[in-house]
């Protein structure tokens, strides 16, 4: 598992130039799971990540947890995380529903990058490694919110023998 924290008052996470997903204070991480990894690496990198004490407390010394400041957590595969990616150890499971953001209401020739991703990601990986769903439509029909999709995908990876 590979792993890069980046604490920040507000993060965004950005494909092409468009925006993708944007947080408040809080910790983006940019995450690479590897076939390997055990449910234990998961968790602990999961316990970590929310105790980390890397922001400030009212003396403004770094004292307090993402748990602490009710901070938001963006967690992310950019290009970052997918130099990270290896063939023949690493794994995918990805949902391949676009989020559509503001710029398509200001740009006549918006467009998604997700053919772009899953050629670069079934490239790093291998064909045989990847595997896409719509994980929004699922959380949706039996979760009721789209919100769930993150579910989705983590059980997704839990029934592949994943975590």
């Amino acid at each position: 598992m590979r792993a890069l924290i980046q604490r920040v008052k507000k993060g965004s996470v950005e494909v092409d130039n468009k925006i993708i997903s944007t947080i408040d204070q809080g910790i983006v991480l940019f995450i690479g799971i590897e076939n390997a990894d055990t449910n234990l690496d998961i968790e602990w990198i999961c316990k970590k990540v929310s105790q980390l004490r890397i922001f400030d407390d009212e003396n403004k010394i770094m004292n307090k947890s993402l748990l602490e400041i009710g901070g938001d957590l963006l967690v992310t595969a950019g290009a970052k995380t997918l130099s990270l990616l290896k063939r023949g150890k690493s794994r995918v499971i990805c949902n391949e529903k676009e989020t559509i953001t503001g710029d398509f209401t200001r740009n006549t020739e918006f467009s998604m990058p997700s053919d772009g991703m899953k050629l670069a990601l079934t490239a790093r990986v291998g064909p045989d490694n990847v595997d896409y769903l719509n994980a929004n439509e699922i959380a949706a029909r039996y979760l009721g919110d789209s919100i769930f999709s993150n579910v989705i995908l983590l059980g997704a990876a839990y029934q592949s023998g994943l975590l």
